[in-house]
């Protein structure tokens, strides 16, 4: 810190001169003025003769005699001389305090500040209303004052100040020479304080006492006094209190000459570290708090400031306290020298990542010319450049004091600088209702939407880049969800959105809260516009991003300042089989969250909103609490809907083939299917949907989950979707049939059609492309499991409407009803069985070969490979060759109804019985073992308990035979 600014060299004697008459003027008016005619010796005297002299003075005073001559006081060299007041540097006892002394320090030795100290404690009492009977006098009290006011202009005045800190300052201060005059005092201040960890306990004491001192009243604070007294008589006449008028400045800071406003301003920053320093009116404002919150805590390193900080907003903390922590939070985003806790926890970063160090602030050294139009007293440059590079940081502590600061502005816009300026206006505009704190504000502008200024969009959207790292950052969250965090995410460690990513896979828990639950959907609703506020994609994705979404058909880059409004989600999505595995994992939890509600998709909200206006408004004003309500509902209608939402619809149910764990019917009503048969299947490339689907057509299932396989089934033929598992089998197939797929004007033929033809072994129809073994064994199996969930219309199948509904009407499934004759499907009918899961494919294979149309049959043979190229092979079925009557002159089909309800009964719609367990193979031959095991124990032990020989038995079976023998004696 440089040294203050030039200044009038005569202003300190002329102040001392000032108060000297004030302190001979009051003692004429009591009538104990010295008589004019008195001589008084005047000496220079050493060490030991000060002591001397000193010692002397002391004792006169103590008998309450007038010193007779001057004690001249030069324990400090670098700091001027002076004379003691009264000879012995305290309150005179000869004089307007006297009969004060006699009452209140009897028992205290004069000298040294002693008696100045004890008056002045017992005047605090009494501003306390602490002291009964007699106060201290107004004139002892200006008596009192004008001492201290005249101590403080020297440090030799103040002998144990001047005493404790005389070899702190050789050692310390080497910087302050003689000739530094009057402003030595001011400079040795300054000095021991930057160095008050440095400098030793008894020296730090006292230090401590006079800036406390100056804290209560600005008038013992020289510099300040020197530059702020013309500002005081302007705007803080009326100030009063310990620390009032230091307060008043500070907020009428903005009125106030630039020489007070400079000085005020170091002051804080020196002080920054102690709340009593800092401001003494806070102080005694918190003080209830502080020993209520932070008993345990000391003063001192802001350890005080940031405890009281930590608990602001806990129950029971004084809101007048809280009100001046948050103005002094405020005032720290643009000084950010008052932080002492980022200043020294960043003392490294701050000058390599932003320039330019504390000192550079508002001083320089004298010999530096400093240009004052151009230093700001408004710098959040500091806190922002650290902000913006804290990836770069790698000390913990700097981390950690970055991170409180974000922390700060994300509950309160006051503390976020750049957005506070930026949306001033639309803040007093829309949200002029709105108390700052816990993020409130943020939610009230953003519910303004387009109407901001473009200034503070961006400002909103880095804010919200901030809140997807860190859980923290989301106050809302934080205080809504507790209870969810703590069952579900207790042992995620923070950072990098994991806890966020865990609370949004969970939201739905049956623990969690609804407050919880529409917290966390605003928040993805906010959130899920654009891949940068996804912290792990915008992360895992950037390469990809730079690779497949940039060039002329995205306009949306990535220092776009504004959302992209899921343009580069869709971009990825599109390019899924290309990713990075790294990207590819982050793009299946965005495509899964956005199965979850249309609101979660930007684009495909956009593109469908006037199909969900015509056809699913009311699904949509309830979706942000029924999951994939409309996405179930546009899907109802995926006929009439628009090519642009179909687009859509098609592209996301195309993605979510991939993985069970993208399909939100399938994982919310299959959890035990899915634990019991395919735990071991690693997920992705659709292994999971297939090892499901394969053991739906031979394990019990649950009605739920076969109702969402056979509502998945129907989205995948209407999306016309290739599994993931048909896709990869078939490569080369693809790539020919998609030649004749081109070529059919009609549309008749898809990919998977021409597939299905080219993996048909019958003769008579013509193969587009012959499939190999690997692609032929893919296309059976899914042709099976499309068989098994028949329905009407689908893209594949739809050559057999008419062949199933001539030979299998029987197995046509009736909707339920209810008692008043309603049908308990409702308007969600699509998720209706049409035909009995598992019957139709048996039922065709029995009606005979001649009977099927052509394409039909081929359709019906490649289903049937589709068991016996499975590794765990289902029920086999096989084609009855020809067609006709049976021996008794019934149809085939008919004869053998009874049985085939039976069998398409046990392949897929039976169900454990409730209560019970199923257990087959291996398990169930060691079951069978163990309980023969069992009978035979029982069955041993009832032999031996009842013929191998009980107590007094003697037989062939006695397992200790012994003979009884009956002995007289004594009765």
């Amino acid at each position: 810190m440089r040294a203050p600014r030039s200044r009038n060299k005569h202003t300190v004697v002329v102040l001392s001169s000032f108060l000297v008459g004030v302190l001979l003027l009051s003692t004429t008016v009591v009538g104990l003025a010295r008589a004019e005619g008195d001589s008084v010796a005047t000496t220079t005297s050493s060490d030991s003769d000060f002591k001397e002299d000193l010692a002397d003075a002391i004792e006169q005073q103590e008998f309450r005699e007038d010193v007779d001559k001057e004690v001249i006081s030069h324990i400090v060299d670098v700091a001027p001389e002076g004379e003691l007041t009264n000879g012995d540097g305290d309150v005179s006892t000869t004089q307007n305090c006297t009969v004060d002394i006699d009452v209140f320090c009897s028992d205290v030795t004069p000298g040294k500040g002693r008696l100045a100290k004890c008056l002045q404690e017992q005047v605090n009492e009494e501003k306390m209303g602490n002291a009964e009977g007699r106060s201290v006098s107004q004139s002892c009290k200006f008596e009192l004052k004008t001492f201290q006011y005249l101590r403080a202009t020297n440090i030799n005045l103040n002998v144990p100040y001047a005493e404790a800190c005389k070899d702190d300052v050789e050692e310390h201060c080497e910087d302050i020479t003689e000739d530094d005059g009057e402003d030595a005092t001011i400079l040795i201040q300054n000095c021991l304080r930057k160095k008050k960890y440095q400098i030793s306990q008894k020296c730090r004491t006292e230090l401590t006492t006079v800036l406390l001192g100056q804290a209560k009243d600005f008038k013992m604070n020289v510099e300040l006094f020197y530059s702020c007294n013309d500002d005081v008589e302007r705007h803080c006449k009326d100030a009063s209190g310990d620390g009032g008028v230091q307060d008043c400045l500070m907020k009428k800071r903005r009125k106030l000459e630039w020489e007070c406003e400079e000085a005020l301003l170091r002051n804080i920053e020196d002080n920054s570290d102690d709340l009593r320093l800092l401001s003494y009116k806070i102080y005694k404002t918190c003080l209830p708090d502080k020993k209520k919150f932070c008993k345990e805590i000391e003063l001192g390193n802001a350890r005080t400031q940031a405890c009281l900080e930590s608990q602001m907003n806990e129950p029971g903390f004084s809101q007048a306290c809280r009100k001046e922590l948050l103005y002094l939070q405020e005032q720290r985003t643009t000084q950010w020298q008052w932080d002492t806790q980022l200043k020294n926890g960043c003392k490294k970063e701050i000058p390599e990542l932003c320039g330019y160090s504390d000192d550079e602030m508002f001083y320089g050294d004298e010999d530096n010319d400093v240009n004052e139009d151009e230093i700001s007293l408004d710098d959040s440059t500091v806190v922002n450049c650290l902000v913006d590079y804290r990836d770069e940081i790698t000390n913990e502590e700097c981390k950690a004091q970055v991170e409180k600061k974000i922390v700060g502005g994300s509950k309160n816009i006051r503390l976020n600088r750049r957005a506070f300026e930026a949306c001033f206006d639309d803040q007093n505009k829309y949200c002029r209702d709105v108390k700052p704190g816990e993020g409130l504000v943020y939610e009230c502008l953003r519910k303004s939407g387009g109407n901001l200024a473009e200034e503070c969009k961006k400002e909103l959207f880095e804010e919200a880049k901030l809140e997807s790292e860190n859980v923290d950052r989301n106050p809302q969250i934080m205080k809504k969800c507790k209870r969810l965090m703590k069952s579900k995410c207790k042992d995620v460690s923070q950072g990098e959105g994991r806890v966020l990513d865990c609370l949004t896979k969970n939201m739905n828990a049956p623990q969690n809260t609804q407050a919880c639950k529409q917290e966390l959907h605003n928040y993805l609703v906010l959130h899920m516009k654009d891949y940068r506020l996804d912290y792990g994609l915008s992360h895992a994705c950037k390469g990809d991003v730079a690779k497949f979404c940039e060039g002329d058909n995205i306009q949306c880059q990535a220092d776009s300042e504004l959302a992209c409004q899921g343009e580069v989600y869709n971009c990825l999505i599109g390019n899924l089989t290309s990713l990075t595995n790294q990207c590819k994992a982050q793009v299946k939890e965005a495509v899964a969250t956005h199965a979850l509600n249309v609101r979660y998709d930007p684009q495909l909200l956009d593109d469908c909103r006037d199909d969900i206006t015509n056809f699913c408004l009311l699904e949509f004003g309830s979706s942000a609490n029924e999951q994939y309500a409309v996405h179930d509902c546009l899907f109802q209608n995926i006929g009439q809907l628009s090519k642009r939402c179909k687009r859509q619809e098609y592209k996301l149910e195309s993605a979510k083939l991939r993985d069970v764990e993208l399909m939100p019917h399938i994982m919310k009503d299959c959890p035990t299917e899915l634990a019991s048969y395919c735990r071991d299947v690693p997920h992705g490339s659709g292994q999971k949907w297939s090892c499901l689907s394969h053991y739906a057509m031979s394990k019990p299932y649950s009605p739920d989950c076969l109702k969402s396989m056979y509502l998945h089934t129907k989205r995948i033929s209407q999306s016309k979707g290739i599994e993931p598992e048909v896709a990869a089998g078939c490569k080369h197939e693809l790539k020919d049939c998609r030649k004749h797929v081109g070529g059919d004007r009609d549309g008749y033929f898809t990919p998977m059609k021409c597939l299905v033809f080219g993996s048909s072994d019958d003769p008579s129809v013509k193969n587009f492309t012959k499939t190999g073994a690997l692609c032929q064994k893919q296309v059976a199996k899914y042709t099976r499991q499309g068989f098994y969930f028949f329905f009407g219309g689908s893209k594949l199948l739809e050559v057999c409407d008419a062949d199933v509904a001539t030979h299998c009407g029987e197995y046509k499934e009736s909707p339920e009803m209810d008692d008043g004759g309603e049908d308990l499907a409702g308007e969600d009918a699509s998720s209706s069985f049409e035909y009995a899961p598992g019957s139709v494919l048996s039922c065709l294979a029995k009606a005979g070969a001649d009977n099927l149309s052509d394409d039909c049959r081929q359709l019906v043979r490649v289903g049937l490979l589709g068991d016996t190229l499975n590794k765990d092979p289902t029920a086999p079925i096989k084609m009855k060759e020809g067609g006709g009557k049976n021996e008794a002159g019934r149809d085939e089909g008919e004869s053998r109804r009874d049985e085939d309800r039976g069998q398409a009964t046990r392949s897929g719609g039976e169900t454990a019985p409730a209560g019970g367990i199923v257990i087959r193979g291996g398990l169930a031959v060691i079951s069978i073992g163990c309980f023969v095991l069992v009978i035979l124990g029982v069955a041993f032990f009832i032999y031996r308990h009842y013929y191998g020989g009980g107590v007094g038995m003697v037989g062939r079976g006695g397992r200790n035979p012994y003979t009884l023998v009956m002995k007289q004696g004594d009765v």
